[in-house]
C-alpha cells in the first residue's frame, strides 16, 4: 500500500512531473522540499533512552522525514526516529537522500532550467539549474539541494533576503502538507501514548491516506486547520546540524546565481549591444 501511494520519483518523467508541480511556486526548476515533523508521545512504559525522544521543543517526540511535491503530496517518507534526532542526520537514513546523492537529479540534462541574468561584473551570464529540492537551513546545501541564508536577520543583503523569502514561499509546502496531515488525522495532534513502533506505522498510515485523499480530490477542510502549528504562523527553528564548511562549489555558484536572478527579475535583463 505504502509503495501504490507514496512513489519516489526516480524516473525522468516522474521527476519532470514534479518539477512542473512547482511551475507556480515562483522558484526555478525546484522539484521537492524536504522537512520532519514532530509527534508527541508518551514513553513511561518503554525500555528505551528518554533523554533520546526529547525533542529540541522540549517534548517526548518521534521525528519524521518527508519529501514533499508541489502539490502536497508526499512522494518519500521516514517515520519514527527519537525525538533529539537531527533532521540533517535522520535524513541521510533515507533510501530517497541516497538516491539524490548519487546524482538522481543531475542525470538528465534535458531537465536543466537556463536562467539568464546579470553576473556581478554586469555581464550577461547563463545559468543552467538542474532539478532542486528545496531545504531548511537543518540541511546541508548541495548541487541538487537549496538552502536558505542563514536567517533573514543574518542575511547581510537584500538580494539574499529576497532570495529567502522566494525560497520559503516555496518550501512551504512541505509545512502545509505536514500541516493537513495533522489537521486531517488529528491524533497527530495529541500525545500518542502506545509503543512507539505503533505510532511510527499510525503516522506511516496516515502519510498513505494523505495521499490517497490528495489523489482523489478530496478537499481539506479549513475549519481542519484550527489547532495546526504548520497552517500558521511558524515556530522557532530547528538547531542547525554541523555541515562541513567547504561546500561543493557549483552549489554555491548555483545559489549565487539564483540570488542575482531573483533579484533582477523585477528588471528586464538588458542585452549588450554589439558595436
Amino acid at each position: 500500500m505504502q509503495d501504490r501511494f507514496i512513489r519516489m520519483p526516480t524516473t525522468r518523467a516522474e521527476i519532470e512531473a514534479c518539477i512542473q508541480s512547482f511551475s507556480r511556486r515562483g522558484f526555478p526548476n525546484a522539484c521537492l522540499a524536504v522537512d520532519g515533523c514532530h509527534v508527541k508521545v508518551e514513553l513511561a512504559d518503554q525500555n528505551l533512552g528518554l533523554q533520546d525522544f526529547i525533542c529540541y521543543k522540549g517534548f517526548y517526540s518521534l521525528n519524521n522525514m518527508a519529501y514533499v511535491d508541489g502539490s502536497g503530496m508526499f512522494r518519500a517518507v521516514l517515520c519514527g526516529w527519537a525525538g533529539s534526532s537531527a533532521d540533517g542526520g535522520v535524513i541521510k537514513e533515507m533510501e530517497f537522500t541516497k538516491l539524490l546523492q548519487n546524482g538522481l537529479l543531475l542525470q538528465y540534462p534535458t531537465l536543466y532550467k537556463d536562467l539568464e541574468y546579470l553576473d556581478r561584473m554586469g555581464h550577461l551570464a547563463t545559468l543552467h539549474v538542474p532539478p532542486l529540492v528545496l531545504a531548511d537551513s537543518a540541511f546541508g546545501m548541495e548541487t541538487w539541494q537549496m538552502t536558505p541564508y542563514k536567517g533573514d536577520n543574518l542575511a547581510a543583503t537584500s538580494a539574499e533576503r529576497r532570495f529567502n523569502w522566494i525560497h520559503s514561499s516555496a518550501r512551504v509546502v512541505v509545512e502545509h502538507a505536514f500541516g493537513r496531515l495533522k489537521g486531517r488525522f488529528r491524533l497527530l495532534l495529541g500525545t500518542h501514548r502506545t509503543a512507539w513502533r505503533t505510532c511510527a506505522e499510525s503516522i506511516l498510515a496516515a502519510m498513505v491516506l494523505h495521499n490517497f485523499l490528495g489523489q482523489e480530490g478530496d478537499a481539506f477542510m479549513q475549519e481542519w486547520a484550527e489547532g495546526v502549528v504548520e497552517l500558521g504562523d511558524r515556530e522557532g527553528v530547528q538547531p542547525q546540524e554541523a555541515v562541513a564548511q567547504d561546500m561543493l562549489e557549483s552549489a554555491v555558484q548555483i545559489k549565487q546565481g539564483l540570488t542575482d536572478f531573483f533579484f533582477q527579475q523585477e528588471r528586464p535583463v538588458r542585452r549588450p549591444r554589439n558595436r
